[in-house]
Order: structure tokens, then C-alpha cells, then sequence
């Protein structure tokens, strides 16, 4: 439920709903034909998706660095060079 209120905050979500709701209003209200407005409104969803996807692989790679990191400081937290410079091969070799 948090990740689904963190998403409806986001300023992208506002964005691509705000983007909507001006197409329906300019539909409504004559200015724009209502086949313009659908386009729109499927066009401000599909940037919001397209934005919130690349967010999140930023946000996974972020997430595979912190976990290396974390896994390279265990490897070589307290050793000595030579001793940390072999940790840091073995975490490398399959």
C-alpha cells in the first residue's frame, strides 16, 4: 500500500494526471474533439510509464551497487592488502 501511495504522490503521477484531466476538461468543453483527448490521455499515461519504468532502473541499479559495496566491504573489512586483494579476486572468480 505505501509503494502504491508513494507512486500516486510521485510528481511524475501529478504530471501525467494533470495532463489528463486538461485534455477531458478541453474536451468537454468544446475546444478540443474528443478522439484529440483520448490520444492525449493515453499519451500522458504512457509517459507516465515510460518515466516511472526508467526511474526504477536507476533505482535497481542503485540497489545492485549499494549490495556489492556492501559485499566488498565484508570481504575485505580488517585484512591486510595482500589478504584483501585476494578476498576481492575470489569474490570475482565463478
Amino acid at each position: 500500500m505505501k509503494t502504491l501511495t508513494t507512486l500516486l504522490s510521485s510528481k511524475k503521477f501529478l504530471v501525467a494526471a494533470l495532463a489528463a484531466v486538461s485534455a477531458v476538461v478541453a474536451a468537454v468543453s468544446g475546444a478540443l474533439p474528443w478522439d484529440q483527448a483520448i490520444l492525449a490521455v493515453l499519451g500522458a499515461a504512457a509517459v507516465y510509464v515510460g518515466a516511472q519504468g526508467a526511474a526504477d532502473v536507476g533505482k535497481s541499479a542503485a540497489i545492485v551497487r549499494a549490495e556489492a559495496s556492501k559485499e566488498v566491504a565484508a570481504a575485505t573489512a580488517g585484512k591486510a592488502p595482500a589478504e584483501a586483494a585476494a578476498a576481492l579476486e575470489a569474490l570475482v572468480e565463478p
